[in-house]
């Protein structure tokens, strides 16, 4: 469990909501930028996090880490 304060590439995160990673490029979307909006097929869901609240200006947001996850 933690938080830490990351940037939100589509700039959507909101209190609670799901957290994504992008795992395809798509235009100036590159893999690893970490997401609020699903994509499908271009990214995935990180089932242990959520948004700590809503982005500021620059599209920082803090990132909560629930629980750890062994992949």
């Amino acid at each position: 469990r933690g938080r830490i304060n990351v940037i939100c590439a589509d700039k959507k995160a909101d209190l609670y909501g799901a957290v994504y990673v992008r795992t395809t490029e798509d235009g100036a979307k590159k893999v690893g930028d970490l997401e609020a909006t699903a994509d499908t097929g271009k990214n995935v869901q990180l089932t242990n996090c959520q948004w700590g609240g809503k982005c500021d200006a620059n599209g920082v947001a803090e990132l909560v880490i629930l629980t750890a996850l062994n992949a």
